[in-house]
């Protein structure tokens, strides 16, 4: 069994130990407008497997909710994993992985993008 203090530092560890990402972010050139949680929103970044997305407004993000891009007809389903305020803007931002079963044709969506270097 592990001590007090032992427990304590595996708990101060995983506190501060980054969390690691997944799938490399693309940025988006541009303004990509998208509906999510039932709010307009656009995209900061994406990636095979999630999306970093900023609202103007405040917004009551659900932990599932749908992302759906008009320009292209893709709509996806997203958890959410984070939100936050950005450091910039008066935007509220939100960090979203895909669902598994979502990614081949977002996955496509990523890599017809002519964005820079991935993130």
């Amino acid at each position: 069994m592990f001590s007090v203090k032992m427990r304590t530092a595996i708990a101060q560890s995983r506190r501060t130990q980054p969390a690691i990402r997944r799938w490399l972010r693309k940025p988006v050139p541009g303004t990509m407008r998208v509906n999510a949680a039932d709010a307009l929103a656009h995209i900061v970044d994406m990636s095979h497997g999630g999306v970093r997305l900023a609202f103007s407004r405040q917004a009551d993000i659900p932990a599932v909710f749908d992302i759906t891009l008009p320009q292209v007809g893709i709509t996806v389903k997203a958890h959410r994993v984070w939100t936050g305020n950005s450091f910039t803007s008066d935007e509220q931002w939100c960090g979203a992985e895909l669902e598994e079963t979502a990614t081949p044709s977002w996955r496509n969506f990523v890599d017809s993008l002519a964005a820079g270097p991935a993130l």
